[in-house]
């Protein structure tokens, strides 16, 4: 048995200032805001960070990322090759949504 992480990238809720109107995504960006993401992780590509935090998460299987262009897809590919994040950066990510993820139901 393994886990789909459905959504990894969230929306890219980190490229926008303001919370989005839909449901999802208006859940996603407060999750986003909440976990203070960055202010404790030096991280300039958010989407390498999220790509690569869940692909390599013990028991994720695979995951759902939806694009309609071929060339982020294969962007995409070429960040999960390069492996799991380092140890301290995974970490921080993991130690943020531990700190924040309390009554956080599953979306869609």
């Amino acid at each position: 048995m393994g886990v789909i992480a459905k959504r990894p990238l969230a929306g890219a809720v980190w490229r926008t200032a303001t919370r989005p109107e839909t449901y999802a995504e208006g859940a996603y960006w407060d999750r986003w805001q909440a976990m203070g993401l960055e202010q404790t992780v030096p991280q300039a590509d958010w989407n390498e960070l999220a790509l690569r935090f869940i692909a390599h998460l013990p028991g994720v299987a695979c995951s759902i990322v939806g694009t309609n262009k071929l060339a982020h897809l294969e962007q995409n590919l070429a960040t999960i090759a390069k492996g799991p994040l380092p140890t301290e950066q995974h970490e921080q990510v993991y130690a943020a949504f531990q700190r924040k993820q309390h009554n956080w139901i599953g979306l869609i």
